[in-house]
């Protein structure tokens, strides 16, 4: 545990002092990757996965990868007690209603930004108790039911917010979760 401890620390402390290198991202392909992931270091459970196509984000490589990867091994793990598990990765159409949640919620979208989201159907949680869920070390669910470190959601945080982004969440009890980011379109 305190391995997983460090090295969330340490990834941390990595994306404050990182450089961004803009490119064009292909998230979707960043998403089956890691769908594809998941599969292979959990080949008991059977999720269904959606991945939209050719959804792409002027972004860092890198810290993209971190960001998929977090939020679509926390859709996997918070969705490991239902028996038709299903995540999701895609974009919300330009000029979508912004949806409501808890965090960093834009008051609007600029035009050349996109809304992404990765969305569960796994234990979700009450949003009455989601405000500091983007904060390091705080959990919604006891570690005795899902393991982990509570650094996830505050890395991507500060990915995302490092990208001029914003990110929040819309969930309900036993009914899963969507993470919402946004992110600057290629």
């Amino acid at each position: 545990k305190m391995t997983l401890l460090i090295d969330g620390l340490l990834e941390m402390s990595r994306v404050q002092r990182r450089e961004l290198e803009y490119t064009d991202v292909d998230l979707s392909a960043l998403a089956q990757q890691a769908v594809k992931d998941m599969q292979e270091r959990f080949p008991q459970r059977v999720v269904a996965s959606v991945i939209q196509a050719d959804c792409h984000a002027r972004a860092d490589q890198r810290l993209a990868v971190s960001i998929l990867e977090n939020l679509i091994g926390n859709a996997w793990k918070y969705s490991s007690k239902v028996k038709a598990a299903s995540v999701s990765f895609g974009r919300l159409p330009a000029g979508s209603v912004i949806p409501k949640g808890v965090g960093l919620v834009p008051n609007g979208c600029p035009d050349d930004y996109g809304i992404f989201f990765v969305r569960d159907n796994g234990a979700g949680f009450d949003m009455d108790h989601a405000e500091n869920l983007f904060e390091s070390f705080k959990r919604l669910h006891s570690e005795r039911d899902f393991e982990g470190s509570g650094i996830g959601l505050a890395t991507v945080r500060r990915i995302v917010e490092k990208h001029g982004g914003s990110i929040w969440v819309e969930a309900y009890v036993g009914q899963g979760a969507t993470f919402y980011f946004t992110l600057p379109l290629a």
